[in-house]
Parts: C-alpha cells; sequence; structure tokens
C-alpha cells in the first residue's frame, strides 16, 4: 500500500528532496512536478505536470477540484471510505 509520503515522492519530488515537512492534515494540496501514469478515481482523467492534486491521509489521491465536489456530499475518501476533517 502506498503511503502519503510515497504518494508525495512521485507527484512532489521536490518536497522530499527539499526536507520540507509533510502536513498532518487530513487533506494536502500539491502541484505535480512530472507528469505521472495515474489517473484520478472520481473523473478518470490523468494526472498532467502542473495541475493541483490534493492528496488524503490513507495516501490516495485526487484531483483537487474533483475531491472537493465529492466533499459537497460526503466527508470521507471515494475509495476507502475513510473520514475526513475538512478544514
Amino acid at each position: 500500500m502506498n503511503t502519503a509520503k510515497n504518494i508525495i515522492e512521485i507527484i512532489c519530488p521536490c518536497l522530499i528532496k527539499n526536507n520540507n515537512k509533510l502536513s498532518e492534515k487530513d487533506v494536502n494540496e500539491y502541484i505535480i512536478d512530472k507528469k505521472i501514469n495515474s489517473e484520478c478515481h472520481i473523473c478518470l482523467e490523468e494526472f498532467n505536470q502542473g495541475e493541483t492534486v490534493s492528496v488524503i491521509k490513507c495516501g490516495h489521491f485526487y484531483h483537487t477540484h474533483c475531491l472537493y465536489s465529492w466533499f459537497l456530499t460526503r466527508k470521507v475518501c471515494p475509495l476507502c471510505d475513510i473520514e475526513l476533517i475538512i478544514d
């Protein structure tokens, strides 16, 4: 299972490389540094360089705009149903 840190190493390697601390919030936003071979499980579109993604504490990640649309109806991860505290 991928941890949030592993996911962030893939989408934003500069954060890990620069030893920036990872936030302890349930949902964190990052800008993708490079193209990755993965898709958002909400809209089913690929992630592209320069897009904003949200990483949930369970390690799943989605386009930020897709996830916040999802949060209008439910405050859980779309894949694993972990409950989230949204600021």
